[in-house]
């Protein structure tokens, strides 16, 4: 098999991580930052589907509201919350009447709860490359071994995208055959609602990335997990989810058992002439 550009070793036949370059090669090579995204998986056989199909299996972002798993569900997802403070009755002479409120006030709107999203884990070095070196992995090690334990509760059998660009044109790429509007970003974790995130999700269409920015807020006791998330929107209203065929994913990532991420003896760079 052909390593993929970028990727990893956790074993002999797992994709490779580029190493250093030559001067004359650095010049051409964009800078990037080393990067990969792991899916979680509590059963093997749905790891081996998403791996060797390419099966996304996404549900309804309203349907993480009532899920009873710690770790997946969360009541105020997707919801736009709004401080004691921040409520009040507008008066006909123009003034704010602030209303005595002993919590926030939560709105969900159907423009989020009916979005499709499936979840990974990213993890990121902060400096650009062109070619990277031992102090970009570690820094990348280090994020996997704050995350680890918390992310191993979503199940121990872990598939690793080596290459996030690629894995994103093949979303792409599936989605446009099913009429589907994809967005992807990292998730922002808040210890306060942000002010500037409330917005009144009604009346004349908002752009996409103005409605969806409230599908990527989440509270910050949830920050070890370090989501990356996909909203697809599908144009239809409901409960299901959707099932999603990219084609393999086996030329840009690998299965591992979740255990061995954080073992720095499985991880080499490869290096290049």
């Amino acid at each position: 098999m052909k390593p993929p550009d970028p990727a990893a070793i956790l074993d002999e036949n797992a994709p490779m991580m580029p190493g250093s370059q030559t001067e004359s090669a650095a010049v051409t090579q964009p800078e990037v930052r080393l990067a990969f995204l792991v899916k979680f998986y509590k059963e093997k056989e749905h790891a081996d589907s998403f791996l060797q199909d390419g099966l996304l299996y996404a549900r309804r972002l309203k349907s993480f509201r009532e899920e009873e798993d710690p770790q997946r569900g969360d009541r105020d997802e997707g919801a736009v919350l709004q401080a004691a403070s921040q409520v009040y009755v507008l008066q006909d002479d123009g003034r704010k009447l602030p209303i005595k409120a002993v919590a926030p006030l939560r709105s969900t709107y159907p423009i989020l709860d009916d979005l499709n999203i499936f979840c990974m884990t990213h993890f990121t070095s902060s400096a650009f490359y062109r070619g990277p070196t031992r102090a970009h992995l570690d820094e990348v090690l280090s994020q996997v071994d704050d995350s680890l334990p918390e992310c191993q509760k979503m199940g121990e059998h872990a598939v690793v995208i080596v290459d996030p660009a690629r894995f994103r044109e093949r979303i792409d790429d599936a989605s446009r055959r099913c009429g589907y509007a994809v967005m992807d970003a990292a998730v922002t974790y808040y210890d306060t609602y942000p002010e500037d995130a409330v917005v009144q999700l009604v009346g004349p269409p908002l752009r996409s990335d103005v409605q969806w920015r409230h599908a990527y807020l989440k509270h910050r006791r949830y920050e070890k997990q370090r989501e990356y998330r996909l909203a697809f929107q599908t144009h239809k209203s409901g409960d299901d989810p959707i099932r999603l065929k990219v084609g393999s994913l086996q030329d840009i990532g690998f299965y591992v058992t979740a255990s061995k991420l954080a073992d720095r003896s499985k991880w080499v760079l490869a290096s290049r002439s």
